[in-house]
């Protein structure tokens, strides 16, 4: 059975898709309701991403399998103090320095036989995204509409995009993980 996600939600674009470096910073929540109409119980996962000047604060209402015996269900990027703070379920949190995070990156792909600072796959943008050309008026915003396809055959999501709201991504952009 095919499964279909719908998200129906104000998502921005990455500077993937161009950035000027002159620009407004936005500060600011957006809230994130993802849908899954195959759940029979229509629940949905809260997703909460607020920008400052310098911080992104990732928070959802379920937690993730960030390694192998963490479990964290948010992420405290601080580009001022060039770190990350991962919050565990426990409330409680782990700072990790990037210099740290990339040492690891380097030393996991050593042991995996992969040369350091190897450049990642680049993502098969052509085959994993399709634009409807379908557009429509989220919050104000100008978006877009497009499909990003799954691993298996017949999954795929529908997201709403915006390029009205620019963000500082910080460390996010020279993640080599």
């Amino acid at each position: 059975m095919k499964s279909l996600i719908k998200l129906t939600l104000l998502l921005f674009l990455l500077p993937v898709f161009g950035s000027n470096l002159a620009f407004a910073q936005f500060e600011g929540e957006i809230r994130y309701a993802i849908y899954n109409p195959t759940n029979q119980l229509g629940e949905a996962t809260g997703l909460n991403v607020t920008f400052t000047k310098d911080r992104i604060f990732v928070d959802s209402n379920i937690s993730m399998n960030v390694m192998a015996g963490l479990n964290a269900r948010g992420i405290l990027v601080r580009n001022d103090l060039n770190d990350f703070v991962v919050l565990t379920t426990d409330g409680d949190g782990l700072k990790v320095a990037k210099n740290e995070l990339d040492g690891l990156v380097n030393l996991m792909n050593r042991m995996q036989g992969k040369p350091e600072n190897t450049q990642r796959t680049p993502f098969p943008w052509d085959e994993k995204v399709e634009e409807t050309g379908a557009t429509k008026q989220i919050q104000g915003f100008n978006t877009h509409e497009f499909i990003l396809k799954g691993d298996s055959p017949g999954e795929k999501t529908s997201v709403w995009l915006t390029d009205g709201i620019k963000v500082n991504w910080g460390l996010l952009l020279d993640a080599k993980w």
